[in-house]
């Protein structure tokens, strides 16, 4: 049995069905008409045609939509039932995200956003009517192209350069604070009489998604909403000065601060506020891992966050380099998958596997110069690194002699989208290892580590890494 599900829109009609034996979802399509009434039939016709479902199947049909109201009685005398818009898209969104609370953002002839809750009331916030319809539009008046596969694949050549106006064209670099270059100033405010069909088509999709993505800030998730949710605390409980751990927890530096206050004790992410020299400095343990670490930069490009550094495990790929050892990685090779998002390109063109990403310059040679300094005055060994950020512990064995080759004498797991994620927020980031393992000489993570070195490790740990630390923000 089933369960049809109908959405007769202003200029199109989508209709899908639910199978209630293995609760499956048929891949839904869509008609265009001119009458509304037809193209709700015709869609009807060709859906059950199409997937060999006869009526005697179908328990019920829903409809939706602002088409909906033409529809007064059952079809094809199976029950027939409508659904609120609003409902339906929330629901739906829940349901097609496996969230149980989400700003959804409808997408057809206009844009509609709807707050929806499981088991909640689904809110209407608003909308506007730049969406589908605009998209599809504008681009027959301007370069003659009426669908969205073709908008999209004549796009795909395109410039926005000879199209938008950006800060970066108007001023110098961070002349206006928290606005970066990139930052649009006027949608096709730049038009190049060189502009091609493709420059104009990609300007179109940039101009409707911006003007959407700026309804949904306005509406739903906004810069106060994001470290509330992440952090659990309002954006300025978040201080200029931030250090981010994977795992190891701020008592490592009760050596040297004056105070530790927890702020937020969450199931994995978690936050405190340390006191140093008068000044308070905010400490996260993200958790391991890039995508950990990129949700907690992005979210802290929405607070005061100005400065990161980054502390944490590495293994040394080098035979000189040795357990306990402080590394200071001048860049960082894209071994993860996080790094892919950070892009505004499509997902599948945007490999950037084996790019080396970069701390910020400044802050890194504050860094090498304290580390150079302490660990002298300690008799620490350091180095600088040429680091390759994995998402993999085990299967990382089967590719060192690889990794080694491209000229790393490190890896771990984080740093690549620490560095690529900041600088994208303005941030300025660094990083900070301590070397825990060595595979190379047969003393990795898993086993051939004697508790002399683990003991030495923490030892280096506490004592001269915090210290390096607190330097280099104080």
């Amino acid at each position: 049995m089933y369960i049809i599900g109908i959405d007769i829109g202003g200029s199109t009609t989508k209709i899908c069905g639910f199978s209630l034996i293995d609760k499956s979802l048929i891949k839904p399509f869509f008609i265009k008409a001119s009458d509304q009434v037809s193209s709700l039939y015709g869609a009807f016709g060709k859906f059950t045609s199409d997937n060999n479902i006869s009526l005697s199947e179908i328990e019920k049909i829903q409809i939706t939509g602002v088409g909906s109201s033409f529809i007064s009685n059952d079809l094809y005398g199976i029950p027939t039932q409508m659904v609120g818009e609003f409902e339906a898209v929330g629901r739906g969104g829940l349901y097609l995200s496996g969230l149980d609370e989400a700003v959804v953002v409808s997408m057809g002839t206009g844009t509609a956003i709807v707050k929806a809750e499981s088991g909640g009331k689904n809110i209407y916030l608003g909308g506007t009517g730049v969406g589908g319809g605009t998209l599809t539009g504008l681009s027959r008046m301007l370069v003659n192209v009426g669908s969205t596969d073709n908008i999209i694949t004549l796009a795909e050549g395109g410039d926005l350069k000879n199209i938008d106006l950006k800060i970066g064209d108007i001023t110098k670099k961070d002349i206006i604070p928290g606005m970066p270059d990139y930052l649009t100033v006027s949608n096709f405010g730049k038009v190049s009489d060189l502009a091609t069909k493709s420059d104009i088509a990609l300007g179109i999709i940039n101009m409707v998604f911006e003007h959407i993505l700026k309804e949904n800030k306005r509406f739903g998730t906004n810069s106060i909403d994001i470290p509330k949710i992440y952090f659990n605390c309002d954006p300025d409980k978040i201080n200029e000065n931030v250090i981010i751990a994977p795992s190891w927890m701020p008592e490592i530096f009760s050596n040297f601060v004056e105070d530790i206050s927890k702020i937020y004790d969450g199931q994995h992410l978690k936050t405190w506020n340390i006191k140093y020299n008068n000044k308070v400095i905010t400490y996260i343990v993200t958790g391991v891992g890039a995508p950990k670490v990129i949700e907690t930069i992005l979210a802290l490009g929405c607070t005061p966050c100005k400065n990161i550094i980054f502390i944490g495990s590495v293994g040394s790929l080098n035979k000189n380099i040795e357990i306990g050892d402080i590394i200071v990685p001048q860049y960082s090779i894209c071994g993860d998958g996080s790094c892919r998002y950070l892009t505004n390109k499509k997902l599948i063109e945007n490999d950037c596997f084996g790019e080396k990403y970069y701390p910020n310059k400044e802050f890194y040679e504050k860094v090498i110069s304290k580390t150079k300094i302490i660990s002298e005055e300690k008799n620490v060994n350091w180095h600088i690194g040429k680091n390759f950020s994995i998402d993999t512990i085990i299967a990382q064995f089967a590719h060192i002699d690889e990794i080694v080759n491209m000229g790393c004498n490190c890896i771990e797991m984080e740093t690549a989208v620490l560095f690529k994620s900041a600088e994208m927020c303005k941030i300025k980031a660094v990083a900070i290892f301590s070397v825990s393992d060595n595979a190379i000489i047969n003393k990795s993570l898993l086993s051939g580590r004697t508790k002399e070195e683990r003991e030495y490790r923490k030892n280096i740990r506490d004592n001269v890494i915090t210290k390096i630390v607190l330097e280099c923000i104080n």
